[in-house]
């Protein structure tokens, strides 16, 4: 799947502290459970400015689970939202490009979009995790769930 961001756009860089994200040669591909199934979602900027997004079963599962399309479809819409691709920001510019904090930033980087995660049970999680234990311990949690 193509599609043109509304706002300009650059996909984030480096890996994940648990491991569910990675990016290597400008691809960035993401680890996904939907509906009990793990699916990992590749997604990558054209030199056009469209981002490809791409969906598959992980290699562990079995072959029925690739031809689950409305599965890959939700993964691939969780990653949508998770990367923002489909918010214009260009309201938020327009009325903050002359605020003496946010305008430079909104120069300099105006692909900038807030952090999200695919689905709101791993912000929880993370949150939970992180505050009452030691931060490696809470990342082999999330690793394992």
């Amino acid at each position: 799947m193509r599609v043109r961001p509304r706002s300009p756009l650059r996909l984030p860089g480096g890996s994940a502290p648990d491991g569910v994200l990675r990016v290597r040669r400008g691809v960035l591909s993401r680890l996904l459970h939907v509906e009990g199934r793990p699916i990992v979602v590749r997604a990558w900027l054209t030199r056009s400015g469209e981002v490809c997004l791409e969906a598959a079963a992980d290699v562990t599962e079995v072959a029925e689970v690739a031809a689950d399309e409305g599965v890959l479809t939700a993964a691939i819409e969780r990653m949508r939202f998770a990367l923002g691709i489909d918010e214009d920001m260009s309201e938020f510019f327009r009325r903050f490009k002359g605020d003496p904090l946010l305008g430079p930033v909104i120069r300099r980087r105006p692909w900038i979009r807030p952090r999200r995660r695919p689905f709101a049970w791993e912000a929880l999680l993370g949150a939970i995790c992180q505050q009452l234990i030691e931060a490696g311990e809470a990342l082999e949690i999330q690793r394992r769930i």
